[in-house]
């Protein structure tokens, strides 16, 4: 076993350091996280489960709690990632609740800054709808 990060101190207490690098590779198998936080109250985890698994998604899901506002889900594939993130607010009942991302600086004292965007292109043509062109002028897009 390869042991990761490195040894450090902070008032006399020892702790350690993880390197950006390090800090990816612990994340890169939470690619398809989600936070769901609920604005008044959180659900049973059961009935969530229950009504996720209705939503007819194609892979594996876990839910797990973080608080008493925030689950996390695990997603096994990009598609169902997607279809639930891009939607950013789901109403299951009477319970509210919107989608972020997850990231390894998660902090549920602070909204996340990851938020989505839409951009209408109008003149696209056709050929260049194919995800590969899409993700290139997205990226080109994200730097500007």
């Amino acid at each position: 076993m390869r042991l990761i990060g490195s040894d450090s101190s902070y008032k006399g207490e020892p702790g350690i350091i993880y390197s950006s690098e390090e800090t990816a590779e612990l994340a890169a198998h939470l690619k398809f996280e989600l936070v769901v936080k609920f604005t008044h109250g959180l659900p049973n985890l059961n009935f969530l489960r229950i009504h996720i698994v209705k939503l007819g998604l194609k892979g594996n899901v876990t839910v797990r709690r973080l608080n008493f506002k925030h689950v996390l889900i695990r997603l096994s594939n990009e598609e169902d990632f997607s279809r639930i993130w891009l939607r950013s607010e789901w109403t299951f009942d009477s319970f509210h609740m919107r989608v972020f991302k997850w990231t390894p600086n998660f902090d549920p004292q602070i909204e996340s800054p990851i938020a989505l965007v839409w951009i209408r292109l109008p003149a696209l043509p056709v050929h260049l709808f194919e995800k590969n062109a899409l993700f290139t002028l997205a990226i080109k897009l994200e730097n500007h």
